[in-house]
């Protein structure tokens, strides 16, 4: 019953490790060397202030070439704040592929929702951390039409299934031009009925209770997301997501871009595996960053292509 009661205070854990609703960045961490941080604040509905940072590599050369531009939206999974995600922002920003061709110059913008980080403690819900994001993504929208960058959004664990059903949702003023889903789940009850396989188990049956959904696969196996290409990232190592769960959700997208049906992703679906990858670390391997900075590099080149 307790479980059932507070299954919010399980899923959405912002307040762990301790500390992490008010600790803030100083330029002096060791995980800041070559980047540099803007400090961003945006509005939500019903008075929720977001406050997270938009993160780029500090420039000390110039390129000879006009180099791409990308913006990474980063939905981030159910525990901490951006600033435990740091060293993969700096792994991604320092990357030495995005100078290999068409340099490429890449920025982060990590806003957390509500509950998280610094933004407002109000208690969340999916309909409000949907909100949020929303107000995060046209946020980065706006950003990318000064400079015409490429607008990826990148969701980890719990944040990739947010990322993907706030993309069912089709937010207003928004632009998504290609989703990394890394290490997320199908939904909420699917994933209790994994954490507790055992049918005499009572807790195997609470994803019945459950409050929040985050139908992921559902949006995957209706093909609702147009034609945004989906770089799918599985550890194959991951301790909490089963990597079976993740395979079936690349199957549900990669078989609805075969068949065509609903205008499915006609950029294509993509799956890497991870060797050795964990559920959180899997930036670690180097497969990690190969892979996620030539999709975004992809991704960019096919913004400039399109739009010049």
């Amino acid at each position: 019953m307790m479980m059932v009661l507070f299954q919010r205070k399980i899923i959405y854990m912002g307040y762990i490790p301790p500390g992490s609703r008010t600790e803030i960045l100083d330029d002096g961490d060791p995980d800041m060397r070559g980047l540099v941080k803007e400090d961003v604040a945006i509005e939500s509905q019903n008075g929720v202030t977001l406050r997270g940072y938009l993160f780029k590599r500090r420039q000390t050369t110039i390129s000879a070439q006009t180099p791409r531009k990308a913006i990474v939206v980063y939905f981030q999974g159910n525990v901490g704040s951006p600033i435990h995600r740091l060293p993969l922002f700096r792994k991604l920003l320092t990357h030495p592929l995005l100078d290999a061709q068409h340099p490429t110059t890449l920025e982060i913008l990590a806003v957390p929702p509500r509950s998280f980080g610094r933004s407002t403690n109000q208690p969340p819900t999916q309909r409000g951390i949907l909100r949020d994001y929303t107000a995060v993504t046209q946020y980065a929208s706006h950003q990318a039409k000064t400079t015409d960058a490429a607008v990826i959004w990148m969701g980890h664990s719990l944040g990739a299934s947010v990322a993907t059903v706030l993309l069912d949702h089709e937010p207003p003023n928004t632009r998504c031009d290609a989703l990394i889903f890394e290490n997320g789940f199908a939904s909420i009850p699917e994933m209790v009925r994994a954490l507790y396989p055992s049918k005499w188990v009572p807790y195997h049956y609470l994803g019945r209770l459950a409050l929040d959904i985050w139908d992921a696969r559902g949006v995957f196996e209706r093909g609702a997301l147009g034609k945004v290409p989906v770089l799918f990232v599985s550890s194959d190592d991951d301790e909490l997501v089963p990597p079976a769960m993740m395979h079936g959700l690349y199957e549900a997208a990669r078989s609805r871009d075969a068949s065509g049906e609903g205008g499915r992703l006609s950029r294509g679906v993509t799956w890497v595996g991870v060797k050795g990858g964990l559920h959180d670390f899997a930036w670690k391997k180097e497969a990690w960053g190969k892979s996620v900075v030539r999709f975004v590099k992809d991704v960019a080149d096919t913004r400039k292509e399109e739009h010049g």
